[in-house]
């Protein structure tokens, strides 16, 4: 996507596209449970290894997708700025959940924010909507 070439090669190497495919993976296997009424998980986390981060899904009046990570990015092989990482995460997100999905602006909200503890930071994105969110995802 031309949107993200600036983060590419900033970051320098392929790992962003392979966080990419795995948070898009992720969202299209995990986001449906919010809408299952039968569900009774508050959240949903799995850990992408090739660098090291927790991803989550977390369910409450939203829905929340949380990174968790060390305090330094670059332990785990990220070479963006956190302003950089956290802009490339949301805007990934508007990607796969505003423009793939034909939804309009007014009728999803997507907030960023980062938190930092003693030890690890979290970045998350905050999804408010009253639409169903349904991801495409391509099978080979």
């Amino acid at each position: 996507m031309p949107e993200f070439i600036s983060y590419q090669e900033e970051q320098g190497d392929s790992q962003l596209v392979f966080f990419a495919e795995f948070l898009t993976s992720f969202l299209a296997k995990h986001i449906s449970v919010f809408y299952d009424v039968s569900n009774e998980m508050s959240k949903i986390e799995e850990e992408f290894e090739d660098l090291q981060l927790i991803v989550g899904i977390y369910f409450d009046e939203k829905i929340h997708i949380k990174i968790y990570c060390q305090n330094d990015l670059s332990a785990h092989g990220i070479n963006l700025s956190e302003e950089d990482f956290s802009e490339f995460i949301l805007k990934y997100m508007y990607e796969k959940l505003v423009f793939q999905t034909y939804l309009f602006d007014k009728e999803i909200t997507l907030m960023k924010y980062k938190t930092e503890f003693d030890d690890k930071k979290e970045f998350c994105i905050s999804i408010d909507t009253n639409e169903l969110i349904t991801l495409n995802q391509d099978t080979y």
